[in-house]
């Protein structure tokens, strides 16, 4: 099964937890890993957290997916409905937030830049109302994020992997009429943000388009023939400037085995940049950057040419 085919799909149960009430999924393309994200009853604190669950899309129907799983709370604190996110081995965890002293609820993130290996927190919202119902989307080290507060829907911004978040602005201009539940106002890529609105007396989807952080790279084509061409696109709602890029390959390759420069990029636009002349032999993976983006691909080094580049 291969989870990049359009119409492809799958199911998973874990039975070792019990007692989820709410859930989250996403994919980093990058990586073909998965996140899961659920609120479940911890039954030795006596309160909600968080629970992350994580394995490799391309292996699901192997014995060893590459199962991991975290619990994210404390024994002071509950966090439910939770929204994760992940690109380039960034990772946000975005929950609801009630110390059990204050009764108040706030939203807490719990960020990784490695995929995993390490995890810090910081407070995404926390006013003197109640901040509910995250919706977060990931582009690498920049997210959006999109909650509600007092029947209005806001977006908050990160562009240092989850570390600090922008002030929240609001979204919607009729006052007080977002219908606030879990999973009534979702933010995508590229910044498109819908929600269910009640201004004209009945349960109406609205659409925005909240925009983007920072400029978003993305690499959208590698190709092969004479050396290696990649076309970088950018995605987000500003221009890009100096743009670090790199072309590297990792087998037998003689000359022009790594590539990189700067590049502009305006919001919208795309690029393609080369390795120009190379000359090796064999099979070779070849890692294009840009950004806070990375793909790798592998091809075959024939002299100057790279063939099958998949």
């Amino acid at each position: 099964m291969n989870y990049e085919d359009e119409g492809s799909g799958w199911s998973s149960y874990w039975d070792t937890w019990q007692g989820c009430r709410h859930s989250s999924i996403d994919i980093d393309v990058t990586t073909g890993l998965f996140y899961a994200a659920f609120d479940w009853y911890n039954q030795t604190n006596d309160s909600w957290d968080i629970v992350l669950l994580s394995a490799d899309c391309k292996q699901l129907e192997e014995e060893d997916a590459g199962e991991r799983s975290w619990i994210m709370g404390g024994d002071m604190d509950e966090e439910t409905c939770p929204a994760v996110a992940a690109a380039n081995d960034y990772i946000y965890v975005v929950a609801q937030y009630d110390q059990l002293a204050i009764g108040q609820q706030d939203l807490v993130c719990y960020y990784s830049s490695d995929g995993g290996s390490a995890w810090s927190s910081s407070m995404v919202a926390a006013s003197a109302d109640d901040e509910l119902y995250p919706s977060v989307v990931a582009y690498g080290d920049t997210a959006t994020c999109t909650f509600t507060k007092n029947g209005n829907l806001y977006v908050t911004f990160t562009s240092d992997g989850g570390a600090t978040w922008s002030d929240p602005e609001q979204v919607n201009d009729n006052e007080g009429t977002v219908i606030e539940e879990y999973h009534n106002a979702e933010v995508i890529p590229g910044g498109n943000a819908v929600w269910m609105d009640s201004r004209n007396g009945e349960s109406d989807i609205y659409h925005d388009n909240v925009g983007t952080p920072v400029p978003v790279i993305t690499i959208k084509e590698i190709r092969g023939g004479f050396g290696i061409s990649a076309t970088l696109e950018n995605i987000g709602g500003m221009a890009g400037t100096q743009i670090p890029w790199s072309i590297s390959f990792d087998g037998l390759v003689f000359l022009g085995k790594e590539k990189s420069g700067t590049v502009d990029i305006d919001a919208g636009e795309s690029v393609e940049v080369k390795t120009g002349l190379i000359l090796g032999i064999g099979r070779a993976d070849i890692t294009v950057t840009a950004g806070g983006a990375a793909q790798t691909v592998s091809g075959f080094v024939l002299g100057p040419l790279v063939l099958g580049v998949s």
